[in-house]
């Protein structure tokens, strides 16, 4: 939103009748981009000046009451217990000075839309503090910026003329938006709907009767700006517009007048921030259903291309039994061994991976472990198909809402429902997620990280994580770091979530595409990290190891 320059003209003056003589007793800021002068006159009345360097709204306003944050901070202690002269704007600008009467300083509210601050500036305009960037400013010298527009109502219909016709290439939207500091979209609106002249076209395309009526337009339109009740255009009861005059091309719209501009544009823009706060959380929530419904889609079309379990069950369970019916034949000792399949026919030869640092009889006990993980499997897989068809359901039923006219209120219940079903953040789990070097998982209530690349594996397995958790890697080739999280000193985490946490680790490293990955395990505290090593590098003792199947 950017100020018209009548409008901060009148303002400044409506606001040096209510400052004059008013000693500041206070100057803080306690929201972000936002500066309060809290001033008391001669006759003991306070009220507040409230300066906002919002890059979408700066304004400057006078309120007669305003509750200080506890958590408020002080600024610009310079001005404190001067009492204020006048205010004035500087001509064709968006600068407005404060005067003060008893000290050679004054305050320069600078209301550019992206570069809007408040300095307090010395006689010799050598800035002396700034609201924001203060080590950056203080202590330069202050310089206005040079202005090349002209004033409207200084100019007759023949330089008016003369001056369209030195640029024939642009349109007159052009030329009267680069010129004319007075003039801002509105008010050219409103110049082309009473004019009746399309500011699209060129000057030559203009005769010189239509010329001389546009310039007589502009005049009465300024004219009107400098004298009548400023008022706000309203539709569906929401600010829309705010102007200094009466506009005929929005008479299809709601409109209320005010006795001052200081009233008319702290109604709008108060008004107006909530209603674009309103929207933007509609497009944010919006944007994080969609999102969230999108990723629901992709896990169950994921849950249901799942291989058929049952034979995979089966086919662990029976190369158990083959290792223990031809367990004399098996060597110790060997990662793999290619025995006979007593369940075919032809009983034709086939290969089975084994630890080489288990047994056979430990070997077969594994397979029938995997066959059992795979029944498990199963039985969650369709506890989270259940769980996640009933969460998209819910999140459509959510989507559905905003298909009507929403206020704050019901917003905001739709949002900390959101934050129960965990697709929204609380702040206090922003603040806490400020940086995590791992990713959570959770299998049977117990609690899983993994590495997002290599400095976080480090940063999680040697500050993060406790020397009791178990720590797992893919054998062999580069990877994530997985921890499991133990829930109690002594306590080590059943072989269902082991094994869960090993084909994270497989799933997580550049085996993943393996059949079976080797995974090593141990506790936290026989983890070493080599000195001048790489991130990520690292060397563990007293390790154990698992076959693991990646999970994707």
């Amino acid at each position: 939103m950017e100020l018209h320059y009548y409008t901060l003209k009148r303002l400044s003056e409506e606001l040096s009748a209510i400052c004059r003589n008013s000693r500041v007793e206070a100057c803080y800021t306690q929201k972000k981009n936002e500066l309060t002068l809290q001033i008391r006159d001669d006759k003991n009345y306070t009220s507040f000046l409230i300066l906002s360097a919002d890059p979408h709204y700066p304004f400057l306003l006078s309120r007669s009451f305003q509750k200080r944050a506890r958590l408020s901070k002080d600024v610009l202690q310079g001005l404190l217990g001067i009492k204020i002269s006048h205010l004035s704007i500087l001509p064709g600008d968006r600068i407005i000075n404060v005067y003060f009467s008893s000290k050679q300083i004054y305050l320069v509210i600078q209301l550019f839309l992206k570069r809007t601050n408040f300095f307090v500036v010395d006689e010799n305009r050598i800035i002396l503090e700034a609201f924001k960037q203060n080590k950056k400013f203080a202590g330069q010298t202050y310089s206005i910026p040079a202005q090349n527009h002209l004033e409207f109502l200084k100019l007759d219909r023949k330089k008016f003329s003369a001056l369209l016709h030195d640029n024939p290439t642009k349109t007159l939207f052009q030329q009267l938006k680069r010129n004319f500091y007075e003039l801002n979209n509105t008010l050219l609106k409103e110049i082309e709907f009473q004019s009746k002249i399309d500011l699209s076209r060129l000057p030559s395309e203009v005769n010189h009767n239509e010329l001389n009526f546009l310039c007589d337009t502009i005049h009465k339109l300024l004219e009107r700006c400098w004298s009548e009740s400023p008022r706000i255009y309203l539709k569906d009861d929401n600010p829309v517009y705010f102007t200094l005059t009466s506009m005929n091309h929005l008479d299809n719209l709601e409109t209320i007048s005010f006795l001052s501009i200081n009233e008319a544009l702290t109604r709008f823009i108060f008004q107006k921030q909530k209603v674009d706060q309103n929207e933007q959380l509609v497009n944010q929530l919006k944007t994080l259903i969609d999102n969230k419904l999108e990723q629901l889609e992709l896990v169950i079309k994921r849950l249901q291309d799942q291989p058929d379990e049952e034979e995979q069950r089966k086919y662990f369970q029976k190369l158990g039994e083959l290792l223990l019916a031809q367990l004399h034949d098996i060597p110790s000792g060997v990662s793999q061994v290619v025995i006979r399949d007593l369940y075919d026919p032809n009983q034709i030869p086939i290969t089975v991976i084994l630890n080489p640092e288990l047994s056979v009889q430990e070997n077969a006990q594994d397979y029938f472990q995997r066959a059992r993980m795979v029944a498990e499997n199963k039985r969650q897989i369709k506890q989270n198909f259940q769980r996640i068809q009933k969460q998209k359901n819910e999140i459509i039923k959510i989507k559905n809402i905003f298909g009507k006219q929403l206020d704050l209120k019901t917003l905001k219940k739709i949002e900390r429902k959101l934050q129960e079903m965990h697709i929204l953040q609380t702040d206090s789990e922003k603040l806490q997620e400020v940086y995590r070097p791992y990713k959570e998982y959770y299998y049977e209530s117990w609690e899983i990280w993994v590495g997002k690349n290599a400095r976080d594996n480090d940063e999680m397995t040697f500050r993060k994580a406790h020397k009791e958790d178990t720590w797992l890697h893919a054998q062999g080739v580069s990877g994530s770091h997985i921890i499991i999280r133990h829930k109690k000193p002594g306590q080590n985490p059943p072989k269902s979530v082991l094994y869960y946490a090993a084909r994270l680790a497989a799933g997580q490293s550049k085996a993943k595409h393996s059949t079976t990955v080797p995974v090593i395990y141990t506790k936290v505290k026989y983890v070493r990290k080599p000195r001048g090593s790489v991130p990520g590098v690292v060397s563990a003792e007293r390790v154990s190891s698992v076959f693991a199947e990646p999970l994707l």
